[in-house]
């Protein structure tokens, strides 16, 4: 029990802090997309309350996006 109550408050403080539940839902307009042209998030169907997020590579420009963007803004 001790090691799983620091990593669940940090799950769920880190779920609420970025609104994870609502990501689905929110539009791909974040600068960051312009780097990241592709991609598509939604619901897990299997999972409950998780979120999957499929980008599609090759053209993605992640040279540009970690040279223009700070790593938290393209986490998010």
């Amino acid at each position: 029990m001790d090691i799983i109550k620091p990593k669940l408050i940090n799950h769920l403080l880190l779920r609420r802090k970025w609104n994870l539940d609502a990501l689905p839902d929110k539009p791909r307009d974040h600068v960051v997309h312009m780097h990241w042209k592709n991609g598509l998030t939604g619901e897990a169907i299997k999972t409950p309350n998780c979120v999957v997020n499929i980008e599609q590579t090759g053209i993605n420009d992640y040279w540009g996006m970690s040279n223009v963007h700070p790593i938290n803004h393209i986490l998010m």
